[in-house]
C-alpha cells in the first residue's frame, strides 16, 4: 500500500508531530508499505532527506518563533510535486499535533 504521512506543520507541537512520524514511518515500512513523508509546512521530504527532518526527538520547549517563522503558514500540499505525492497515495496518515492537525482543518 502507498501511504503518505502528513507531519510537521507550524504549530507549537511541530516537534511532537515529527517524532510521531518517525515511529509511524518505521512501522509502516517494516510491514512492507511504500511510504512518502509530507511536511505540511515544507512539502514533500525525499527519503534521502528524511533523517535530517525526522530526528525523532521532542525538545523540552516548543519551537521558538524564529524556528517557526520561515515555515509556510498554510497547508503546503498543492505545490509543485506535492500534489502528485498525495494523489499517488492509497492512504493519508495524519501524524500532526496541535492547531490544524487536531481541529479538523486537515480532514476537511
Amino acid at each position: 500500500m502507498r501511504v503518505t504521512v502528513l507531519t510537521g506543520g507550524t504549530s507549537s507541537e511541530r516537534d511532537v508531530a515529527l517524532a510521531s512520524a518517525v515511529q509511524v514511518v518505521a512501522a509502516l515500512r517494516s510491514k512492507g508499505h511504500e511510504v512518502a513523508v509530507m511536511d505540511t509546512a515544507r512539502g514533500y521530504i525525499p527519503e534521502a532527506d528524511e533523517a535530517s527532518l525526522l530526528r525523532g526527538t521532542v525538545g523540552l520547549a516548543p519551537p521558538s518563533i524564529e524556528q517557526l517563522h520561515g515555515l509556510e503558514r498554510g497547508l503546503l500540499l498543492s505545490g509543485l510535486g506535492n500534489l502528485a505525492v498525495v494523489q499517488k497515495a492509497d492512504v493519508l496518515f495524519l501524524a500532526l499535533h496541535g492547531g490544524r492537525g487536531e481541529d479538523g482543518t486537515v480532514q476537511t
